[in-house]
């Protein structure tokens, strides 16, 4: 159950991660393309 916990949280960092930089790129194609 603890095991299953840690490697929930791991996975959710992962995820926010990769939604930032995710975010991070578009908004910055889009101030390029807006430009």
């Amino acid at each position: 159950m603890e095991n299953h916990g840690i490697k929930n949280k791991k996975w959710t960092a992962n995820s926010t991660k990769i939604t930032k930089e995710k975010i991070d790129a578009f908004f910055v194609f889009h101030v390029i393309f807006v430009d």
